[in-house]
């Protein structure tokens, strides 16, 4: 059994429906018979390590794509001047001994194919081994390039793109400053963080439960999906917006553009919408069990909503009325508010 199935199999157990529990006993005894897989993996990581460094250099000119792949191990990827992609890479291997641990270096290649400026980067991993192995990538590529990176379990950071940027991962954080034709953001179980950037077009990003966090990015249209973890859009500036959360919270600080639809949407979580100027609104506001509440004066009191006990809703009209927007959650509160000072959001790095 693979470190991959091993993983496959603990996504499947967690996100499987109600009914499935009932196998959780075959499930169980399937653990049991992989613990001594398992004894063996935790004793390759603890054996000698070999390292290994590997490097490339790419004339592609000012405009060229990257496509990098990797199993394991931290990518990062910075735009500056020039005409090349250059690629380094420490490939680091650990085994129950030393020579073991050097023939599985041997084995762990990265494959690198360039083709009319397309760079096109893969790392094959030894299989059917009880080995700790990883590699690490470092590249340089002109501003205009563009860039999509693939892990499994490792982070991905990004910063200075100009060209249009694809960074994915399963269970790595994904960071970026700078990027500034963001086509996709997205990790299953890793955090999702971006500060100075947007696109040309549509933003999307997501997690499935790590957090989301953008700062300064712009964008026609955003869609920004998670499952568990929290939203936090901060000082964003676009013209249409769908944020949905099934129990993160959600907060939002940008303006509204004449015209614009926005919507922000979570099951069991908190939202707050912070209106920093921009064109007037429309809002509708309804929670079921939670409270509604606006320091924007033009609001009325919260009121049940189709006669239905608890389900309350606020209506409001700022201004020309000119944008849509609807803040819906099931069981969390709701707070329209004015900008708030920056540095106070609740996520704020230190």
């Amino acid at each position: 059994m693979t470190a991959t199935r091993l993983l496959a199999a603990c996504c499947l157990t967690m996100f499987a429906p109600a009914g499935a529990w009932a196998q959780v006993p075959l499930a169980r005894a399937h653990a049991v018979a992989d613990s001594a897989w398992f004894e063996r993996y935790q004793d390759s990581h603890a054996g000698p390590e070999q390292t290994e460094s590997w490097s490339r250099v790419f004339k592609v000119g000012p405009a060229g794509s990257l496509d990098l792949s990797n199993l394991s191990g931290e990518v990062e990827v910075t735009g500056g001047p020039g005409d090349e992609i250059r690629v380094d890479a420490t490939k680091r291997v650990r085994a129950h001994d030393a020579n073991a641990a050097k023939q599985m270096l041997a084995a762990l290649t990265i494959e690198a194919v360039e083709n009319g400026g397309r760079v096109e980067i893969n790392t094959e991993y030894p299989r059917g081994r009880d080995i700790s192995a990883e590699v690490e990538f470092t590249v340089q590529v002109p501003l205009g390039t563009t860039v999509s990176v693939h892990t499994v379990s490792g982070d991905i950071r990004a910063s200075k793109l100009k060209g249009e940027t694809r960074l994915e991962s399963v269970s790595g954080n994904i960071e970026g400053v700078g990027l500034w034709q963001v086509a996709r953001l997205k990790s299953v179980s890793g955090d999702v963080d971006l500060t100075d950037g947007g696109a040309l077009d549509a933003f999307v990003a997501g997690t499935v439960s790590g957090n989301l966090m953008t700062r300064r990015v712009k964008a026609r249209s955003m869609d920004v999906q998670t499952v568990s973890g929290d939203v936090t859009l901060d000082d964003v500036a676009c013209e249409r917006a769908q944020v949905r959360s099934v129990s993160g919270d959600v907060e939002y600080d940008g303006p509204f553009s004449k015209g614009g639809r926005y919507e922000f949407v979570s099951h069991s979580g908190d939202l707050r919408v912070a209106v920093s100027g921009g064109a007037g609104f429309e809002i509708t506001a309804n929670t079921f069990s939670g409270e509604v509440r606006s320091e924007l004066p033009g609001f009325s009191p919260a009121s049940n909503h189709d006669d239905m006990p608890g389900n309350k809703e606020v209506r409001a009209t700022i201004g020309d009325g000119s944008a849509l927007v609807v803040v819906k959650t099931f069981s969390g509160d709701l707070l329209v508010t004015g900008p708030r000072a920056k540095g106070k959001g609740k996520k704020e790095k230190e």
